[in-house]
């Protein structure tokens, strides 16, 4: 299956949507924000309807759960928040890319985690009221 065809596809696979969905019944909230660059290029159409059909498809499995969201942005932002303990920035799109590397897509990725309460919590705020 390409990278380009079906990318979360190969990431968020059963095994993820499992790990997903005990956290959920544990009552952990699991907030995701996705998507980048305009939904109307041309470019990125069967990128963006691929995206948009998996993040669907999501939602739609975890329905039943209140503490599961999704939002739709236009961001290449790679920002992750453990409960008020931790936050990654990262250039490595966890949701997107195994990192299986082949040797020709090899690429450096570069990450900061910080337990800073006050710039976490104005990340929280800026990326996560939803």
């Amino acid at each position: 299956m390409p990278y380009n065809q079906c990318f979360l596809l190969i990431v968020v696979d059963e095994t993820i949507k499992d790990k997903f969905r005990r956290l959920l019944e544990k009552k952990v909230v699991i907030k995701i924000r996705y998507g980048i660059g305009n939904l109307s290029n041309g470019n990125n159409t069967n990128r963006n309807d691929k995206t948009q059909q998996y993040a669907q498809e999501l939602q739609k499995e975890f329905k039943m759960y209140p503490n599961f969201k999704m939002f739709l942005d236009n961001s290449h932002a790679k920002l992750f928040i453990c409960d008020d303990k931790f936050y990654v920035i990262s250039s490595f799109n966890i949701l997107s890319f195994k990192g299986d590397y082949d040797g020709q897509d090899m690429r450096r990725e570069l990450g900061e985690y910080s337990t800073n309460k006050q710039i976490l919590e104005r990340y929280r705020k800026q990326y996560f009221d939803f």
